[in-house]
């Protein structure tokens, strides 16, 4: 199972241990509490649909992959008592992004995409994620998700402090402008005043050909937009954690480590994939300086997963994917000076196609 084996890598990297990644090693049938007399270990999950997570947990037509079709080899996923999925009560999965979900509960099989509905039928990382720190922290942990499927790092994630650029004779909006790209000819060749009026008639134009304006004009969307909503989403729970922490006693927390999935968006865009790792490196600063205002915030490990498109077989790769792909490895070991903390996954090793 792909997710399962990535997310065993992740936490071992965030942690700066040398955890095996053998399903193994984590113990049989954990009942674990939560010690709330500790601050607790809050663990952001980003990106898009991997993140999200879409890893079926039963598929009657299809069984081959399911994580029911695969759970002899995680034993810790099984209550052994009752033969139920195991439900760990010390890590907390809070799901909460901008397309309606707002759930809350003990870790457990079916919080992936749909999490909070009766029909749940995914796991994404939060699964193997959570029992690897469970099993090392005695504090509390919270997963605290705000992923969003079908989501561009160069369009809705773009973060504060991005400039706009021009890129095959097309301008493309820097953070909070739109629209998403537009003809810079038609910008040198109209003045404000036909600005203003194409405004009035209802016209959609760039923010950018307002000089006084640092706002975009529609505001539905905007470049960065996603990294608004996922912020003030985090930011509510992080505000609100009784709301959210089962048996919180008021004993705070910290910011434990960062972790994104994302990447197949921008492979879609020439000028997204092209700009990748400036949209990347700038991204992992941003964030950091948001979340400063709370305790581990400012310089929390930040740990990513590649995109991993048939594997280590890359033939069928474009140019985009590479580009994608060496963007986000380049990052690894803290190469950028004032990047500390930072690594990457190499996912491809753990493509697997459907008849493996």
């Amino acid at each position: 199972m792909v997710v399962g084996r990535i997310m065993l890598l992740m936490p071992a990297l965030l942690l700066g241990v040398a955890l095996a990644v053998e399903p193994s090693l984590l113990p049989d049938d954990p009942m674990e509490v939560a010690d709330h007399t500790k601050p607790i270990k809050v663990f952001l999950m980003l990106g898009q649909s991997n993140m999200l997570g879409v890893g079926k947990i039963r598929d009657p037509e299809r069984p081959q992959g399911t994580l029911e079709s695969l759970k002899d080899r995680y034993p810790h996923l099984v209550n052994d008592t009752t033969g139920e999925w195991t439900v760990r009560q010390d890590v907390v999965t809070v799901l909460k992004n901008s397309v309606g979900s707002n759930v809350s509960s003990f870790l457990q099989v079916g919080q992936g995409m749909g999490y909070g509905s009766t029909s749940a039928n995914y796991v994404g990382p939060e699964l193997q994620f959570g029992h690897v720190l469970g099993h090392v922290f005695e504090e509390p942990v919270l997963l605290l998700k705000v992923a969003t499927g079908n989501r561009a790092l160069g369009w809705d994630f773009c973060p504060p402090g991005t400039l706009p650029y021009e890129y095959d004779d097309t301008m493309y909006a820097g953070y909070g402008q739109c629209p998403e790209n537009w003809d810079p000819d038609a910008f040198r060749r109209v003045g404000a005043w036909m600005c203003d009026m194409e405004h009035r008639r209802g016209v959609q134009i760039p923010n950018v050909w307002y000089s006084h304006c640092h706002e975009c004009v529609d505001e539905r969307w905007y470049a960065g937009k996603q990294y608004d909503l996922d912020k003030e989403n985090a930011q509510h729970v992080l505000n609100n954690l009784a709301d959210y922490f089962p048996g919180y006693l008021g004993q705070g927390f910290e910011i434990a480590g960062y972790s994104f999935w994302q990447g197949q968006k921008d492979t879609l865009h020439d000028a997204y994939a092209k700009k990748y790792k400036e949209n990347l490196v700038q991204y992992i600063r941003a964030l950091r300086q948001e979340y400063q205002i709370y305790p581990g915030g400012a310089n929390a490990p930040f740990v990513l997963a590649t995109i991993a498109f048939g594997g280590c077989n890359m033939t069928a790769w474009r140019t985009n994917d590479l580009n994608v792909f060496n963007a986000q490895m380049a990052v690894n070991n803290s190469k950028y000076m004032d990047l500390e903390n930072v690594k990457t996954v190499d996912a491809r090793t753990f493509w697997r196609d459907a008849t493996d």
